[in-house]
This record gives structure tokens, sequence and C-alpha cells, in this order.
């Protein structure tokens, strides 16, 4: 496959926004350094709309920005019941789950283990969700690297090593503010830049968004009735939301990078409008990640076509690497280095 030049404009777009996200972290450094609550916490000063943001940001990663759009592109919505389960818990996590943790006032999901059932517990807890997130940082950089190298000129091995260690720099610099600062610009950054593609996909198709409905109508890309049927033939939607809703539980009542941002705000009311935010996120953002990916695929069965052998992982960052403007293509590239929020929580 004919690989894509990244360009100078769009290498001066990732030179700012690196450089922004370090400038935050040295922002906050100061602040930062005044107590361990502070640096953890960020003494409960955050308001809730950023918070909101941040546990937004901080649940996704490049992959869903790579793999959602894929998968309305190769099939159709129905996993998008996954994508929204988040809002049929948030009730459930205000009235029993942030009360208590509120309460413990605690900076890590793992000293109540201590409480209730001693050190030993906290420390096997602390080990597997270290274990667990190693893991997990190494495939958040990895498969964004091998897709957008793939489909263009760029070094693996520098891209990767640079977003590693800058993320880790302004993670550290910064303490627990810098991060939810920066995971607020990421999530801004995700929605606008979903939307900008699908407008500029849209205006690049002949008829519009009248051809997209039609194909997505046509080719059975949205959800059919067969959707809502408990069997094989295809994605139940009913069994794809129960599920999401007890991976949301864990995510949401255990996982220390959701956890700590309950103390972030400092009053339950706060805290329950940020998580009332990053519900409404949800509900936004699902339907503009499949929405690309129905875009996608009448963008490609009408105006383009895929090189043959093409890993369809990489039908994003292909798309816009070769349709979008410099500088702007630079900048929609910024979902594949969201990082920031996984080395954080590993200290």
């Amino acid at each position: 496959m004919k690989e894509v030049g990244f360009g100078t404009l769009n290498w001066v777009a990732v030179i700012i926004y690196l450089l922004a996200m370090l400038l935050i972290g040295v922002y906050f450094t100061k602040r930062a350094s005044q107590s361990t609550n502070s640096f953890f916490t960020a003494s409960g000063r955050l308001p809730s709309w950023v918070v909101g943001f941040s546990i937004y940001a901080t649940t996704l990663s490049a992959i869903t920005f790579m793999s959602t759009p894929e998968k309305a592109f190769l099939t159709d919505w129905s996993y998008i019941a996954g994508n929204i389960a988040i809002v049929a818990i948030i009730p459930l996590l205000i009235y029993f789950y942030v009360p208590f943790f509120k309460k413990l006032k605690v900076t890590s999901a793992y000293e109540y283990l201590e409480a209730r059932f001693g050190p030993s517990i906290r420390v096997i807890g602390s080990l597997l969700f270290v274990v667990y997130h190693l893991g997990r940082v190494a495939i958040v950089i990895y498969l964004p690297t091998l897709a957008i190298t793939s489909v263009s000129d760029m070094n693996p091995y520098i891209v990767a090593s640079l977003v590693g260690l800058l993320c880790i720099l302004y993670t550290f610099l910064g303490g627990f503010e810098g991060v939810v600062w920066s995971d607020f610009i990421q999530g801004v950054i995700l929605l606008g830049g979903a939307l900008v593609i699908i407008i500029l996909g849209v205006m690049n198709i002949k008829g519009g968004f009248g051809t997209v409905f039609a194909d997505a109508i046509e080719h059975k890309k949205l959800i059919s009735a067969d959707n809502w049927k408990l069997n094989t033939a295809a994605a139940a939607i009913p069994i794809i939301f129960l599920g999401n809703i007890f991976n949301n539980l864990y995510q949401y009542t255990a996982s220390q990078d959701v956890v700590q941002r309950y103390q972030a705000s400092d009053s339950l009311k706060e805290t329950n409008k940020s998580l009332w935010t990053n519900g409404i996120l949800a509900l936004i953002s699902a339907p503009l990640f499949y929405g690309m990916g129905t875009m996608l695929y009448s963008f490609y069965a009408h105006e383009a076509v895929l090189p043959k052998g093409f890993n369809t992982s990489s039908v994003v960052p292909y798309f816009i690497l070769t349709e979008m403007p410099p500088f702007v293509a630079g900048l929609l590239m910024q979902p594949f280095s969201q990082l920031h929020s996984l080395p954080f929580h590993l200290v």
C-alpha cells in the first residue's frame, strides 16, 4: 500500500499540541507540589464539568476512536448499546457508590480494601491494577502507532517513544489537576474531531447526507429488527447493553482511574454533576463515532477506493491523512496519542 506523507504542517500541529500539554503540566506544577492531597486529588477544587469531561476522556482511548468507526464501517450500529450503557448505572453510582467513596475520602479505590480486609488485600488489588494497566498502556501505544505508521511514512519507534515520554513527563509535572485539564482538552478534541471528520466527509460525497443515509438504509448499516432478537444471527442489543452495564460497574466502582476523580470536586452534589456530564458526553459521542464509520463507508463506496488489502483498523487515520487539509489533519491525529491519564494512575 502506498504510504502517505505526514507533511510539515501536520508536524507543526502535533508539536503545538504536545507543547501545550507540556505547558499545562508546568503550569500546575506549583499547586501539585503543595501537598500529597493536592497532587493526587487537586484538593477537590475542580469544577464538575471539567471532571465530567475527564471521566469521559479517561474511559476512552485511541483504540476507541479507531475501532468504533471501524465497527460501523464494517457492520452496523448495534454495538452502540454498549457505548450508552453507562447512563443506566449513573443513578446507582449516585445513590450508593459515590457517597460511599466521598465519605471515606480515599484517594485510591484500594484504600478501602486495606480498611476492610487488611494491607495484604490492598497490595494484591493494587498490583493487579498496575499489571492490567501496564498491559493496557502497551496496547494503547502500540495499536494506534501501528495503524498510523501503516498508512504514513512516520517512524513507529519515534511515534511510540515521543508519545510515551512526553505524556509521562507532563503527567508527573502537573499532578492530578494537570491530568484532568489535559483530559478536558482531549475530550473536546475527540468530539470536535469526530464532528469535523463527518462534516468534511459528507461535503465531499455527491448527494451529501442524503447519499450517506440511503447507503445506510440499503446496506443495513444502522440498526435492524434482527439486532433486537436473542439469537446468534446478529448482535443482540439487549445482551450487549446488559453486558456493558456489568463492565461499566467495574470501571466506575473499582478502577482507580475513575474512582480517583470522585474526589476531584469538593461536594457530593458536584461529583454527581460530573457523572451526569460524563453520561451526556457518552450519549453525544456514540452516534458521532458510529456516524463517522457510516460516512466513511459511503465515502469509499462512491468517492474513493481503499488500497487493495487495506487493513480497515486504519480507515480513520487513513481518511484523515488523505482527505483532511494539512495542519487540520495533524490536529485530528491527536486522539491517537491519548495516554496521559494512564501513567498517573500507576503512581
